[in-house]
């Protein structure tokens, strides 16, 4: 089912990542003309797409954008068992497979694909598959190191060859705008931090 949403059309889509199809909505702006930028979304380590992200899908389809927001495997409307299962490998392999899939859209332009998402799995993704990224957002940076033995998003900043954007509350106490300068700074100039 076709949903309109504010200048743009929202498109239930499904792709496959490993044996399972993963759940999304695909927002093409109005006038969109063929071949145009496209953002891929999705939510932090047990989060789903409509658990506070559409009204950012909708702001950049307002601005022009193709969105493609999804759900991990094992999460809200994507296959997957065992379900709510956190595997931050199998997410990584989710966003490699959105990414194809989206390169694939006669709407999109494979060249004009910008990450963005929620917590910490974008920034390690655009860090871990080098320069060809030009733009990856992160909401919501981790106010600690990672979770030992499982995830170090801080050690991704130094990687990065691509601008990020990182955005934080200055009153929000489990994500400290502090971490956010010091990811910034580790970033090595091509991040920053701005308080509005």
């Amino acid at each position: 089912m076709d949903t309109p949403v504010k200048a743009a059309t929202r498109h239930d889509m499904t792709f496959h990542s490993d044996e399972n199809n993963c759940a999304a909505w695909f927002y093409v702006p109005g006038g969109c003309l063929p071949r145009s930028g496209c953002i891929i979304m999705a939510h932090g380590l047990g989060g789903t797409r409509d658990a506070g992200l559409e009204p950012f899908a909708r702001c950049f389809a307002a601005a022009g954008y193709c969105v493609f927001l999804f759900d991990y495997r094992h999460f809200g409307a994507s296959e997957g068992l065992p379900r709510q299962l956190v595997s931050i490998r199998r997410q990584l392999q989710d966003w490699a497979a959105a990414i194809a899939f989206v390169r694939s859209l006669p709407q999109v332009d494979p060249a004009r694909i910008g990450l963005v998402g929620h917590v910490v799995l974008r920034w390690t993704y655009a860090g871990q598959r080098g320069p060809r990224w030009q733009d990856c957002g992160r909401l919501r940076p981790r106010g600690d190191d990672g979770w030992p033995g499982l995830y170090r998003p801080k050690s991704s900043a130094r990687r990065l060859t691509c601008p990020i954007l990182i955005l934080a509350c200055t009153t929000d106490s489990v994500a400290p705008a502090s971490a956010s300068r010091a990811a910034a700074r580790l970033a090595g100039g091509k991040g920053c931090a701005c308080r509005i």
